[in-house]
């Protein structure tokens, strides 16, 4: 049983790698496509060691963050709860808010 299993998949093999390179030879081979290089995006270093800072968002109780995005040099803080969905731009490097966005009533 184990070798009829065995000459099943090698004949299967064969038949694919000769259909495979029939194809090949058939077709005019084609000019190859031109790929331009990946290009990295930009990192941002930080040269100087930003202090640790703790701050308050003054949000209603009840407030929850349910994700985090960067855009350029802040971040953009989704809140949900405690009223309508918001997202506040912050500042990373000290802590403050430098905008607000209501996202519905």
């Amino acid at each position: 049983m184990g070798i009829m299993l065995i000459l099943g998949v090698i004949v299967l093999g064969v038949l694919m790698a000769g259909r495979m390179s029939a194809r090949q030879a058939s077709s005019a081979p084609a000019a190859a496509p031109v790929v331009a290089p990946a290009v990295a995006p930009p990192v941002t270093v930080i040269s100087t060691p930003v202090e640790p800072f703790a701050v308050n968002l003054n949000e209603p109780l009840g407030s929850q963050v349910v994700s985090i995005a960067t855009i350029g040099d802040r971040l953009a803080l989704h809140i949900v709860g405690g009223g309508s969905s918001r997202v506040l731009l912050v500042d990373p490097h000290d802590g403050r808010v430098l905008g607000r966005i209501t996202l519905g009533e």
